[in-house]
Order: structure tokens, then C-alpha cells, then sequence
């Protein structure tokens, strides 16, 4: 009779040592299907980063100028000089984008407002060219900007020394439909 209930004993701690272990077993299992879910999660939803697109950052109104000189092979050098400039100052050229703007129709219709901001580069005997759009407010905005660009005031090159220089600048076009 002894022999039986020691049985019993062993048989039920058996048991309950299944039973933790069958309880680890399916937490461990819960675990591991938590994780494989989360990582397919965060590779469906991240977007691919993409190396050779630089990030855009939004520039402030004061740093929208901004000059870069190039040298003989077009590339970039960073030396002190004179940048580039429109013909009468910035300031007046600011105003005269600002007096000069037809505003879209299209932009109108839709009350769009904004910043575009314009990248060209200013040859060495001042004329403009290579226009690309930095930021866009679309509804033909973009292209008013570089109407207004094309159509303005000539520009004096950037100097390195005493000598001219292809330079690149940045122009800020501001789009609002209230003119106070």
C-alpha cells in the first residue's frame, strides 16, 4: 500500500513538472512569435533610406542666401571671397521679387502660400543660369519663381581673390496672397 501512494506521488510530480515546463515552453513560444512579428512589422512599415538623396533640411529666411564659389572644373571650393550679388543690393532684389510676383491662378484658386526656394548658378560674367527648384509649393509657383529670376536684375559674379568666379545661390521667392 505504501509502494502505491509513493507512486501516486512520483506520478504527480511528474505531472506538475510537465506542466511548468509546457508553461515555459509556450511563453518562450509567445516570446519568439512577438518578436518575429514586430521585426516584420518595422521592415514593412520603415521607408528604404535612400543613400544618394541627400536629406532636406528647411533653411530659415536669414540662411536662404547662400553662396557657394566654384572653381575652373565646376566644383565646389570653400575659400573667403565676395559672393555673388544682384546688381543693387539684396534687399532691393528681395523687394523687387516681392513687387513682381503674378500670382498663379492656379495658386490663387487653391490659396496657396509659401516659400519657394530656387538654386542657380551665376556665371562669371553675371548671367544666371542652371535654375532648379530646392522647395516646392506647386500650382505653378515654381515656374513664377523662375520667371522672376530670369526677368530681374543682373547680377556681379562671386570674386576669389580679386577674380571672378562661378558661384551657386540659394533665392528665396515668398508666395502670399494678402500683399499688406
Amino acid at each position: 500500500m505504501k509502494e502505491h501512494k509513493d507512486y501516486k506521488q512520483l506520478l504527480r510530480k511528474h505531472r506538475q513538472t510537465r506542466r511548468v515546463k509546457s508553461k515555459f515552453q509556450l511563453m518562450a513560444l509567445v516570446f519568439m512569435l512577438t518578436m518575429i512579428c514586430g521585426v516584420i512589422y518595422f521592415k514593412i512599415t520603415r521607408k528604404p533610406l535612400d543613400v544618394n538623396k541627400p536629406e532636406k533640411k528647411a533653411l530659415k529666411y536669414k540662411e536662404a542666401i547662400k553662396p557657394q564659389i566654384l572653381n575652373d572644373t565646376n566644383t565646389i571650393i570653400n575659400i573667403l571671397g565676395e559672393k555673388a550679388m544682384p546688381v543693387g543690393g539684396e534687399e532691393a532684389y528681395l523687394k523687387y521679387l516681392e513687387n513682381n510676383i503674378n500670382y498663379p491662378k492656379e495658386a490663387e484658386a487653391a490659396k496657396v502660400e509659401g516659400k519657394v526656394l530656387i538654386q542657380f548658378l551665376v556665371n562669371k560674367n553675371g548671367a544666371l543660369t542652371d535654375f532648379r527648384v530646392v522647395k516646392s509649393i506647386g500650382f505653378g509657383c515654381d515656374q513664377e519663381a523662375i520667371r522672376l529670376l530670369k526677368e530681374g536684375a543682373s547680377w556681379m559674379p562671386a570674386t576669389v581673390n580679386g577674380e571672378k568666379r562661378m558661384g551657386s545661390m540659394i533665392v528665396p521667392v515668398v508666395f502670399r496672397l494678402n500683399k499688406k
